[in-house]
Formats: structure tokens, C-alpha cells, sequence
């Protein structure tokens, strides 16, 4: 048997099912989670990066990429429907169900990421680009600084100079 799965850039990785993308949204589902576990990874833009799709045959443990995602690093929304029927064994009664046979259930999380908007991008450049000047300007600041202290030590000597000189022209 073979299941699908993704892993992100941290490691994680998580059974998935209905991965569905377009040029700027990622969809997929994911059964019983916990949600504020997975809200933590998803949020990180570092985390999700990378987005690998694999399969996994359980018997043989081999995976395989099916497919990896790059720039879906905005979590969108996470939508649960809880107790939804996934599957209903029809050769199995069971009174207590509403199909009267056995029926799986999970809590469905449909998870949508999207890649930042071109004025999210440009933002985002923007701030590196005023975070490496405002470390520049700091850098600035400080060595006038110790221009300054080293003009105040300089003048003080030439003042000191100034009254040995004057004071040896009045003896």
C-alpha cells in the first residue's frame, strides 16, 4: 500500500490527501491534526520553503518525490470539518451509524498556503535593503563619533602646547 505525504524545509512531515496547487495557491488536506502544532510550522515562512509531495509504500518503506513546491511561504487559512465520513465499510453493520454500516471519521483540516503577492515581495526587499543601510548609517554615526573624541583629544593637545609656549614667552 502506498500513502502520500509532504515534508517541509524543518522536517516535518505529515499524511496528506487532495494536494491541489495553482501559480500562486497550495491546497491540501490533512486528517487529525493538531492544529496549533501545525499552525506554528505552517506560519514560519522559513519552514515552508520547500514543500516535498512524496509516496511512501509501507511495506518497503522506500519513498518517492512526486512532486516539491517552492514560495508558498503565506499561510492562507486552515479550515476543520470534524467527523467527517471518509469511508464506510458496506460488508460491516453497524446500527450505531447513520449509514448502518462501519463508518471511518476524521477531523478534515484543508490548509491553503500562497506565494507573497510582486507588493509583498517588493516590501519584503525593501526592508532588507533598509535594514542593511540603518546598519550602515550606525557604523557611520559611530566612527565620526571617534573622529570627534580624536578632534577633542587633538585640540586640547594644541591648547596645552599653546599655554607651555605662553607661558614660557612670559618668563
Amino acid at each position: 500500500m502506498k500513502k502520500e505525504f509532504i515534508r517541509f524545509t524543518n522536517g516535518a512531515s505529515q499524511d496528506v490527501h487532495n494536494m491541489q496547487s495553482t501559480n500562486d495557491v497550495l491546497t491540501f488536506e490533512m486528517y487529525d491534526l493538531d492544529k496549533n502544532t501545525w499552525e506554528s510550522i505552517l506560519i514560519d515562512r522559513n519552514n515552508t520553503k520547500i514543500i516535498q509531495y512524496l509516496q511512501k509504500d509501507t511495506e518497503t518503506l522506500d519513498e518517492t518525490l512526486l512532486k516539491a513546491y517552492s514560495g508558498y511561504v503565506n499561510l492562507d487559512q486552515m479550515l476543520t470539518r470534524y467527523g467527517v465520513v471518509t469511508n464506510i465499510d458496506y460488508e460491516t453493520q453497524d446500527d450505531s451509524t447513520q449509514s448502518g454500516f462501519a463508518e471511518e471519521s476524521h477531523n478534515i483540516t484543508t490548509i491553503t498556503l500562497r506565494k507573497p503577492s510582486q507588493v509583498e515581495s517588493e516590501l519584503e526587499k525593501l526592508k532588507e535593503t533598509q535594514t542593511i543601510q540603518d546598519g550602515a548609517i550606525a557604523d557611520m554615526a559611530g566612527m565620526i563619533s571617534d573622529i570627534a573624541d580624536g578632534q577633542t583629544l587633538q585640540d586640547d593637545a594644541i591648547a596645552d602646547v599653546a599655554e607651555t609656549v605662553s607661558d614660557m614667552s612670559a618668563e
